[in-house]
């Protein structure tokens, strides 16, 4: 119940910027032109914390997952 309420209040968090990068990053194909700090923010917004990996990677942190992009 609590993942749940962590959940609902990081959507709360997600701006109108944020549901447009979404939009971008879920279409088919992807746009490759986002930018990369509007994923960042949206990641951020959505709950995320952002652990700074080696070289250009960053890793995402989310209720224990782990997601690392390069």
């Amino acid at each position: 119940m609590l993942a749940h309420r962590t959940t609902s209040a990081s959507i709360l968090r997600v701006n109108g910027t944020h549901r447009k990068t979404l939009e971008k990053v879920l279409t088919d194909p992807v746009n490759g032109n986002i930018e990369w700090s509007r994923i960042e923010s949206l990641l951020k917004a959505a709950g995320c914390r952002v652990v700074e990996g080696a070289g250009s990677s960053v890793t995402f942190e989310f209720d224990g997952r782990k997601m690392t992009l390069h």
